[in-house]
């Protein structure tokens, strides 16, 4: 069984102009070994294996010496810490990469770019586990409780009937509900978190100077991790869209 861990990056106006949906889909037999890779470097920045809030890698946090990562200075050491886990993501073998991603501005009123990118994350998700002939299951970071229910919802609609658009596509290789957690009670949403902060990350505009331009790089032609193993950009110049 593929289980499929993912987390967002949220439309915020000038700032990110997408809404993103990303994530991670890994054999349970795996799991352990890739959960040991990043508690290895958990245990390198905090001297501590074991989950818990304190010990919790977040990207944006690494990158931008927020919380845990305050006293960081050395942004050398920070970019060191973010390459050591766009390795793991790397491994070909034992990852598969999603990621959705939603041009907002260009939506039609009323269209929900959460919603439309839930259902494309289903449906990408669903091809990936059908192509590798087996099921998987649906890990998200916990937010709030309405986002967790909804999604739950969504997802028992898309197994039932179809996913809700012309064409939509019935989900049949993704079993029971979607199940939330905390991040800091999981590494590999923890890797979900830092996959979906590279993805916005590489597609920005701002990374033409370093230490960024060198980071961006790396993920783009060092690892070759920002190119998903099945992915949604949406809306393409083909599809139908409120221009901006």
């Amino acid at each position: 069984m593929l289980i499929i861990y993912f987390d967002e990056v949220k439309y915020n106006g000038q700032n990110q102009k997408y809404e993103w949906l990303s994530g991670v889909a890994v054999h349970d037999e795996h799991i352990p070994y890739i959960e040991s890779q990043v508690a290895d470097i958990a245990e390198r920045c905090f001297g501590s294996r074991v989950l818990s809030p304190e010990t919790e890698l977040h990207a944006v946090e690494i990158f931008h010496r927020k919380r845990y990562f305050k006293s960081w200075n050395d942004i050398n050491r920070r970019i060191l810490v973010l390459k050591d886990l766009a390795n793991i993501i790397a491994q070909k073998k034992l990852i598969k990469r999603i990621s959705v991603r939603i041009e907002v501005e260009r939506l039609a009123p009323g269209d929900d770019a959460k919603q439309r990118a839930f259902v494309f994350f289903v449906e990408r998700a669903n091809g990936l586990v059908r192509r590798a002939q087996t099921r998987g299951l649906l890990i998200g970071d916990f937010e709030k409780e309405r986002l967790a229910r909804e999604s739950a919802g969504d997802l028992s609609g898309y197994r039932e009937y179809g996913t809700p658009y012309p064409y939509g596509r019935k989900i049949s290789g993704l079993i029971d509900t979607v199940y939330f957690s905390h991040s800091y009670s999981s590494r590999l949403l923890q890797l979900a978190d830092t996959y979906a902060w590279f993805m916005q990350f590489a597609y920005s505009d701002g990374n033409t100077e370093s230490p960024r331009a060198e980071l961006a790089k790396y993920l783009s032609e060092e690892v070759d991790i920002i190119f998903p193993d099945t992915y949604k950009f949406w809306p393409t110049q083909n599809a139908w869209y409120q221009p901006g």
